[in-house]
């Protein structure tokens, strides 16, 4: 849950990480990992770095188990928020190959959208596109605490 206290360790959200980063308005929870958020009027897709949660509106696969509360989780979390994106490297956003920006979120009051979905077990820690090694180490920490703790997608599947 946003503002419980959990085991493993909180990322610093230091006002100098994010000073001087624009803000922009979440327009739209596409799935658990992808939003869209408002760029001069456009909304303009974002995959967020560092998680993958269980598919949901994926062209080509069935929505997975867990995709609905990952959805419905990350609503929660980003709907009615401002967020900063945030790049992993340098000052430049890049993008995938489906043209959405790849971006760290810090919501507008300093939560780590990406930490706390792996940490409530909403997501899977998401090493395949390598990023900060500090963030790895950590998301890695957070996934391992809510397998341990069978929460969220780690918690007894139906049958």
């Amino acid at each position: 849950m946003a503002g419980s206290s959990h085991a493993a360790e909180r990322p610093p959200a230091p006002d100098s990480a994010l000073e001087g980063w624009p803000l922009y308005q979440v327009a739209r929870v596409v799935d658990g990992d992808t939003i869209k958020v408002l760029v001069d009027g456009e909304q303009i897709s974002v995959r967020i770095i560092g998680l993958d949660t269980p598919e949901t509106v994926h062209p080509a696969k069935p929505v997975e188990y867990f995709g609905r509360e990952a959805s419905q989780r990350a609503k929660e979390l980003l709907e009615g928020h401002s967020v900063y994106l945030l790049p992993d490297q340098g000052d430049e956003l890049q993008q995938d190959r489906y043209g959405r920006l790849l971006a760290h979120v810090w919501r507008d009051d300093g939560l780590m959208f990406a930490f706390e979905m792996i940490v409530d077990g909403y997501a899977f820690d998401y090493p395949k596109y390598p990023f900060r090694e500090d963030y790895m180490e950590l998301f890695a920490e957070a996934e391992g605490f809510a397998r341990d703790n069978g929460l969220g997608l780690w918690g007894e599947q139906p049958n």
